[in-house]
């Protein structure tokens, strides 16, 4: 029978990130909680052309909370994007860079 058979799916669990920037706009960081583990994240700083400034590598995370952090200093003002890649997720930042 048809009403016999219950499936439970189980909700996707989501990466949240959120970047801020010190007060002299020195340093971005980038503060992410995960879920779960991630066999393979990556975290990159462009320019908003596209240009990669920085990034932290491929690396491995456990479940938690992390920051990630990129040195500002000598970057002209304008605006740039922090990019987290883990597993099929891919979340992007804009932040402002004005001093």
């Amino acid at each position: 029978m048809v009403g016999d058979i219950a499936q439970q799916i189980e909700p996707k669990k989501e990466i949240t990130a959120s970047v801020g920037r010190s007060s002299e706009n020195e340093i971005v960081t980038l503060f992410v909680t995960f879920p779960e583990d991630k066999p393979r994240i990556r975290v990159a700083f462009y320019s908003i052309i596209g240009k990669l400034i920085e990034t932290s590598g491929v690396s491995t995370v456990t479940k938690g909370e992390y920051t990630f952090t990129f040195r500002t200093t000598g970057l002209p003002n304008g605006p740039y994007l922090v990019v987290l890649e883990a597993g099929d997720q891919r979340i992007t930042k804009k932040v402002l860079i004005s001093r």
